[in-house]
């Protein structure tokens, strides 16, 4: 391990590190928390076990929340209540409506706000200074309902397209869309 201090970085991912699938960031955080120990994992849905070992390794770094809870429900009130008050708020539930491009997609994204309430106070109780989403769905909506001064999101080949360019275009000033490379 190097002496090099990072920054936190919180990563959102669908599952990891439970559940079977999403083995590939496994990988990608295992080597990540080996370079920099400094990091929180938050998965979207997590099933009730870990089925790899090195999930297992992972468990220290991650907090695990349903999908929704009584206390996610509750915490959303608040933010509603400031989204009429204060810009940034109100701006995420415009977002939120304006760029879901389908009604399926609209009832996902509202149904993951509370969980990225959640998120965006574990990120200022943590100093996360980075959050990292992977995939270009919800956990992209959760990381950008917490999001701190830097964000990233990482997309499959199948979800490129209209849609990166769509995030590029309009979040170009405060998101980076870019792969997570370890050096």
């Amino acid at each position: 391990m190097t002496n090099k201090t990072f920054s936190k970085t919180a990563f959102i991912t669908a599952q990891t590190p439970f559940g079977k699938g999403e083995t590939f960031i496994l990988d990608e955080l295992t080597e990540i928390k080996r370079k920099n120990p400094n990091i929180v994992i938050i998965p979207r849905n997590p099933p009730k076990t870990i089925f790899h070992q090195a999930g297992r390794v992972l468990s220290k770094n991650t907090i695990k929340t349903s999908v929704i809870n009584l206390k996610m429900l509750f915490g959303i009130f608040p933010f509603l209540v400031k989204s009429i008050a204060l810009p940034k708020h109100g701006e995420i539930i415009k977002k939120i409506f304006t760029q879901s491009n389908s009604a399926k997609k609209l009832l996902k994204n509202l149904a993951i706000l509370p969980k990225g309430i959640l998120l965006s106070k574990i990120v200022k109780e943590q100093n996360v200074k980075h959050i990292h989403a992977h995939w270009g769905s919800t956990t992209a909506t959760m990381a950008y309902v917490a999001k701190t001064d830097k964000y990233s999101v990482e997309y499959d080949s199948s979800q490129m397209g209209y849609q990166r360019k769509q995030y590029t275009q309009r979040e170009s000033k405060d998101m980076q869309i870019r792969k997570m490379y370890i050096k």
